[in-house]
């Protein structure tokens, strides 16, 4: 079965092996799953694995020849799921599966392997055949997600045909809508064609509103179309010419053939590589990226707390020397996000 609503069928899937997630957890779900055929760490590309179920413990002591280990502990509404998912996902290069076991009182992360004998099962086929386990022990529930390619997950369950879910359609209902909203009219703002600029922002946002799944983390600034770059406290990449987001999304509006929307495609993944990259990336008000893998080379107030990323957007943001700076946007790997206004200083 194919699927392009993957919320609605996951949500599905989950009553109806009667394990029970509250809805922030589903919402950081299908980022991990959005994610988890294109995640790599340090160049690297993962291929994780996910065993998700109550009661796990019990089926991992009926499996010989295996090992698991519990990592991490967390509140019931999984808070740190999204953090912990990204610590233990390089070990899936090694052939095990990151497991969340669903507790009553809370969530436990970890890693675990079936080592397969010569005339032996891999652990989905063995899980098709513990079926009596299941009977005796009703309270325990195990599913298998792998990600099949860059648009379809597996989920394997006990007495069930494999199911495709596609994952093509992602809800962007979450809490940084707002967020985002202002940063698409902030780099949007100025441009030669007013009667375009609500259609422009509208595309600008959609681009937007991907940040949280494509992007690991990353600064960008937002800056007038005079601002001076590189300067004395940003240094880095200059594009020649610059990327024109505005027109990109002019031309979208026209796109008739294969080649045209590669190169839109082509384009938005390549600021999101840009993202990607260290260092903070520059687009102007007019929605023109002109530089990035720049480096800030001012003071940062020893007040501000928090990881080195966080530490040098909130030096930017207070750096009043730097001028025709519009507004900073912070996202560190574990999913924190600031948008800060220079106006709201």
């Amino acid at each position: 079965m194919y699927y392009s609503l993957a919320e609605d069928k996951i949500k599905r899937i989950f009553e109806e092996e009667k394990i029970r997630l509250t809805d922030d957890f589903y919402h950081t779900l299908l980022v991990v799953m959005s994610e988890m055929y294109n995640y790599s760490e340090e160049d690297c590309k993962i291929f994780s694995q996910i065993i998700i179920g109550t009661k796990i413990e019990s089926f991992f002591e009926a499996i010989p020849s295996k090992s698991s280990f519990c990592m991490f502990k967390d509140k019931f509404e999984g808070s740190k799921f999204l953090r912990y998912y990204k610590a233990l996902a390089p070990f899936c290069k090694n052939g095990w599966f990151i497991y969340v076991n669903v507790k009553e009182d809370g969530m436990e992360y970890g890693i675990f392997r079936r080592y397969t004998e010569i005339n032996g099962n891999n652990f989905e086929e063995y899980l098709h055949e513990q079926t009596d386990l299941f009977d005796l022990n009703p309270e325990c529930k195990v599913m298998v997600i792998k990600a099949v390619n860059n648009f379809e997950l597996c989920i394997t369950r006990p007495n069930k045909e494999k199911e495709i879910i596609s994952i093509k359609f992602y809800d962007e209902k979450n809490d940084n809508n707002e967020i985002f909203s202002q940063m698409s009219k902030d780099i949007i703002s100025i441009n030669p064609r007013k009667d375009k600029s609500i259609y422009a922002q509208s595309c600008m946002l959609k681009v937007l509103r991907n940040l949280p799944i494509k992007v690991h983390g990353t600064i960008m600034i937002v800056v007038s179309s005079s601002f001076d770059y590189p300067n004395k406290y940003l240094d880095g990449i200059r594009l020649t010419p610059d990327i024109n987001l505005y027109e990109l999304f002019l031309d979208k509006e026209m796109i008739e053939s294969y080649s045209e929307a590669e190169k839109f495609y082509s384009i938005t993944g390549a600021f999101y590589e840009m993202l990607n990259t260290d260092g903070i990336t520059v687009i102007t008000d007019q929605g023109r990226i002109i530089g990035y893998n720049a480096f800030y080379k001012g003071d940062i107030p020893r007040d501000i707390k928090g990881g080195a990323r966080k530490r040098t957007a909130e030096g930017i943001y207070k750096n009043i020397e730097m001028e025709r700076l519009t507004a900073v946007y912070f996202q560190s790997q574990d999913g924190e996000i600031f948008y800060k206004r220079r106006e709201d200083i």
